[in-house]
């Protein structure tokens, strides 16, 4: 059983902001062609820089998808696209297409602050599915350090991970969530949490159980 860190969850976290992705000012831009709308994602810094509906640096597109380049979108319960794994919000992040320059690719999410001194395990959640299918899986890194995710549990939309932070207990630094190029995903529900990431092995017999 995980516990979570009741400092970990939609709020503020240690100085680590919404990481439920559910704080936000969603704002319509219209267009002659009709309205489109963006989002601010308070807490969080992104790569690419602004967004593709108005260029306005300090917002997402909401309910977006890129055609080809890279971008980090902000996604709804409605979306068409990517429905919001929990809450009402997911962040989307697109790596760009094989249309867009190698070099140029790959997009994240990513802010600083302090881990709790408690704290064993981060968890999230990561999309799955056909939409996602294409692309290579998020790459987590703290302070340029990368991290290895262990699958737990999965659902039929979304995969719950988890990674033992208990070497970075108590340091503050930055905490970043990408894609490369060509990679699609779907993020939500960050948390730390003071109970251990279990073995791999120890998952495995668990998922043979349920499905036995």
């Amino acid at each position: 059983m995980v516990v979570s860190l009741q400092l970990a969850g939609n709020g503020y976290a240690q100085g680590f902001a919404n990481l439920g992705f559910e704080t936000t000012t969603i704002t319509p831009v219209v267009f002659p062609g009709g309205t489109r709308y963006v989002a601010t994602v308070p807490g969080w810094t992104w790569t690419p820089p602004g967004n593709f509906v108005n260029g306005d640096p300090n917002t997402v597109g909401f309910n977006e998808y890129a055609l080809d380049s890279p971008a980090v979108s902000l996604e709804g319960t409605d979306s068409s696209i990517a429905p919001a794994i929990q809450g009402n919000y997911s962040i989307l992040l697109q790596g760009g297409s094989q249309f867009y320059p190698q070099q140029g690719g790959g997009a994240s999410v990513f802010q600083t602050g302090l881990i709790p001194v408690a704290a064993r395990s981060l968890i999230y959640l990561g999309g799955t599915g056909l939409f996602y299918s294409g692309g290579a899986g998020l790459q987590v890194t703290f302070n340029g350090q990368s991290l290895s995710p262990v699958a737990l549990a999965s659902a039929p939309s979304y995969t719950r991970w988890g990674i033992d932070i208990s070497p970075y207990a108590g340091q503050s630094g930055e905490l970043r969530f990408a894609v490369p190029w060509q990679g699609v995903r779907l993020l939500d529900g960050i948390q730390f949490s003071s109970g251990a990431v279990p073995e791999p092995s120890a998952i495995s017999l668990s998922i043979l159980g349920f499905v036995l």
